[in-house]
């Protein structure tokens, strides 16, 4: 799915190199639209590719296990209910984070500020700071402002879905960590086209518009 790994534990401090590497990642979106989607594709995926790695997921539990993430020989998963862009997340993130971690993974830029572990951050856009007139308001625009400037700051890894999205992230905020580009991939389903007729008659012409309903 475009997603790399350390290879080698490069990346990795020389006291954990001898032991089981323990990823966290922030999975409390993992049954939402866009970046639900993003862990529910590549999330499996990164767990197979490492099966020495120890993986614990922060979220609902019975959200993740209606995924099958529960049957993951080297996954466990952790509760973690606090609402996004909150201070609540702020305080519970870092205290449902074992202190055997190496990485945290997080896939959107709501970074655990108190977190004094390695942060591997997925960016997928910066609109937030780029349309500030879709972010709807001041303290949504400020909020963003903050938290990218932090991901440049705390982060040890940026991963963008494309170039565009590096190139925007370094109009507004400096990354001092590595940056890379991990485009998104396509799943295999996509390329099984389905047969017979359609569920229902389709108007011609017809569109069709696969995205959130937002004004960008």
């Amino acid at each position: 799915m475009g997603f790399e790994l350390p290879r080698r534990h490069e990346h990795l401090a020389p006291h954990t190199r001898d032991r089981v590497t323990h990823v966290v990642v922030d999975a409390r979106m993992a049954v939402s639209g866009g970046i639900g989607t993003y862990l529910q594709n590549l999330l499996p995926r990164v767990v197979a590719a490492r099966p020495g790695w120890s993986f614990t997921l922060l979220g609902d539990p019975h959200a993740m296990r209606s995924l099958g993430w529960s049957s993951l020989p080297n996954v466990q998963m952790q509760r973690c209910a606090s609402s996004y862009y909150t201070l609540t997340e702020q305080v519970e993130l870092p205290l449902r984070c074992p202190t055997s971690v190496d990485v945290f993974w997080a896939p959107h830029y709501n970074i655990p500020l108190l977190l004094r572990h390695r942060i591997v951050v997925t960016v997928h856009d910066v609109c937030h700071l780029a349309l500030p007139e879709t972010t709807g308001g001041w303290l949504k625009r400020s909020y963003a402002r903050v938290m990218f400037s932090q991901v440049g700051r705390r982060a040890a890894t940026i991963l963008f879905d494309s170039e565009f999205s590096r190139a925007e992230l370094g109009r507004f905020a400096a990354a001092r960590g590595r940056t890379a580009v991990a485009p998104l991939g396509v799943d295999e389903s996509w390329f099984c086209a389905r047969t017979g007729a359609p569920e229902r008659p389709l108007a011609d012409p017809y569109r069709v518009y696969v995205g959130n309903w937002q004004r960008h």
